[in-house]
């Protein structure tokens, strides 16, 4: 039997690792792990003409929305100053968008509550917490 004079193919490594798990078993070091846990964004949120600011960690912001990064590490105002001014929505909708962005999942009223405490008078709080959906 003729024998190949190829190596045999081995996992891949993560350089470094003590380990040698193959690198799949590791985490990714592309997402966002507070090394810079003192670099934030100001956004500020304009809602009926009263402008609320809200610091996010930029790694976050950037990681989670390509607009976020392309504006905050350019040479615009944004990218210059750390801040981020956004209009047209509601302080409750950037909120949300808040919560998505440190745990891309969304805590929402509706999906808590029961048949029964949905019937008992809530529906003015879930409507409000859909219309926050709607315009995030």
């Amino acid at each position: 039997m003729l024998e190949s004079s190829r190596s045999p193919k081995r996992p891949k490594v993560f350089h470094g690792s003590s380990t040698g798990a193959p690198i799949s078993n590791l985490v990714a070091f592309d997402r966002p792990d507070f090394s810079e846990p003192a670099l934030t964004v100001a956004f500020f949120v304009t809602e009926n003409g009263k402008t609320e600011k809200l610091l996010v960690h930029k790694e976050h912001a950037c990681y989670y929305s390509p607009i976020f990064k392309a504006a905050l590490n350019s040479s615009s105002q944004e990218g210059r100053t750390g801040e981020y001014g956004v209009e047209g929505t509601t302080l409750r909708a950037f909120k949300l968008l808040e919560q998505w962005i440190y745990y891309q999942s969304l805590n929402l009223l509706l999906l808590k509550m029961e048949v029964d405490e949905r019937a008992e008078g809530n529906w003015p709080l879930i409507d409000a917490e859909q219309q926050n959906l709607f315009e995030l």
